[in-house]
């Protein structure tokens, strides 16, 4: 399978093929084969096998990605860059490659935006049963790292293309999303390259930047965090394909894609570790999602959720969602992770999330585990919406606080209440949407 890969450099494709563009700089695929050549002669020359790379700029994320395979060395893909997070991971990789400057004797770094004095002739051959490694974040905050076949994820690119490959042709792929996670990589670099189609160098971070592309027939990648965030007040978009991936859109937000793109999102429904799983269009309330061909659900007893994947390395994957299967798909209910012990009593912090949410005070909620004085109890970090400031301003944070847990007893056992608060302007996120636990976590110390 990784022909689907190799055959990108073919000499056969016409040199003059757009792969990428950055604003008004457009890479052709004989500067993407010089540059993946030239990082390819320079790697030769260091013995390291696994890299860590981190990249703003997509266009020189695949060069590093590709040209790693090609030397038949591991890439190693980082969440985010920061010193911390290079000596926390630094025995998960050897090297570094990177578009940053960054300043660290610990490491080989190579930075591929000054390729300029190393070039071969001619590409090597294409190496079998290649790897890659990523981190999932996990509501931990502890990085836990996926080995991932590069086999896996060309199969599953090609069934993206058996499914939506007929929407792709002739357009142009903006992300939203960064490539440095496994849905980015797969939607915004490996299915734009083996379909076919230019992918956008640059990521997409406010919807006014995709105004420029209202005569362009446009696929957009995105996250729900993107698309809650639509200005109802810009021109329609009009695309071919908005994927969104990393959590479910409400029937509502789905409704507000569409009037901003000319269509309704197709929501994909995956993990790190299984790839994508199933996909809905939310055409009615309450719509089921519908595994993708090839693929098998299982409802545990415990409800939670078993995976028979073509591009799945093992036979059957347990994930971390609890499902009710239905005659046409199945439901998502929550995280079967998300239920916690407190003195010996079980308590969701979906429940205890979606309780908080539905109180008029409040915009958004996240619910976590505490270790405090000789107990556990759970802490909230909460958004709150204009009714909510109005009170803060008007009867401080402690009558408010008092409020809330009032409110919550005629939902919750008074186990499952918040014991501590912290009021946020909005709820910490990486690119994909992802709430970063951590940076909570920090809220109560």
């Amino acid at each position: 399978m990784g022909k689907g890969l190799a055959a990108i450099l073919d000499n056969n494709r016409p040199d003059d093929t757009v792969i990428t563009w950055r604003a008004k700089q457009v890479f052709t695929l004989k500067e993407f084969r010089n540059s993946i050549l030239q990082l390819i002669a320079l790697l030769s020359i260091h013995p390291q096998q696994r890299w860590a790379l981190y990249f703003e700029d997509a266009y020189y994320f695949t060069v590093a990605f590709l040209a790693l395979l090609y030397c038949g060395k591991t890439p190693v893909l980082l969440g985010y860059l920061k010193p911390a997070v290079l000596k926390e991971q630094q025995d998960q990789f050897d090297a570094v490659l990177t578009d940053l400057s960054l300043l660290e004797e610990s490491f080989v770094i190579i930075n591929t935006t000054q390729l300029d004095n190393h070039s071969m002739v001619k590409l090597p051959v294409w190496p079998k049963q290649q790897y890659l490694v990523l981190f999932t974040s996990g509501s931990t905050g502890i990085p836990k790292p996926i080995h991932k076949a590069i086999d896996l994820l060309v199969i599953e690119s090609q069934l993206l293309l058996e499914n939506f490959g007929e929407k792709l042709k002739q357009t142009k792929l903006v992300a939203t999303v960064s490539h440095q996670h496994l849905y980015g990589l797969t939607f915004r670099i490996i299915l734009p390259l083996l379909a076919g189609i230019p992918f956008n160098a640059d990521m997409i971070r406010y919807h006014e930047q995709l105004q420029v592309y209202q005569q362009q027939p446009l696929v957009v990648v995105s996250s729900p965090a993107f698309l809650k965030r639509l200005d109802k007040t810009l021109a329609v978009v009009d695309c071919k394909l908005v994927f969104s991936a990393g959590g479910a859109l409400t029937y509502e937000q789905a409704q507000q894609v569409k009037k901003s793109f000319n269509l309704l999102p197709q929501e994909i429904y995956g993990s790190s570790e299984s790839g994508i799983v199933a996909t809905r269009v939310q055409s009615i309330i309450n719509q089921y999602w519908q595994p993708f061909g090839g693929i098998h659900i299982i409802q545990n007893e415990d409800q939670s959720i078993s995976v028979k994947s073509p591009h799945c390395e093992e036979q059957l994957l347990q994930l971390a969602d609890r499902i009710k299967l239905v005659d046409n798909g199945f439901e998502l209910l929550g995280r079967k992770d998300n239920i916690v012990k407190i003195e010996e009593s079980r308590v969701s912090l979906s429940l205890v999330e979606r309780r908080l949410k539905n109180l008029p005070a409040i915009s958004e909620a996240v619910v976590l585990v505490l270790q405090i004085p000789q107990q556990t109890a759970l802490g909230a970090v909460l958004v709150l919406s204009k009714e909510g400031k109005k009170q803060l301003a008007l009867q401080g944070s402690v009558i408010l606080f008092r409020s809330l847990r009032q409110q919550l007893k005629e939902w919750l056992e008074l186990i499952a209440i918040p014991k501590r608060w912290r009021i946020v302007e909005e709820l910490p996120q990486n690119t994909q949407g992802k709430i970063i636990y951590p940076e909570l976590q920090e809220l109560f110390r």
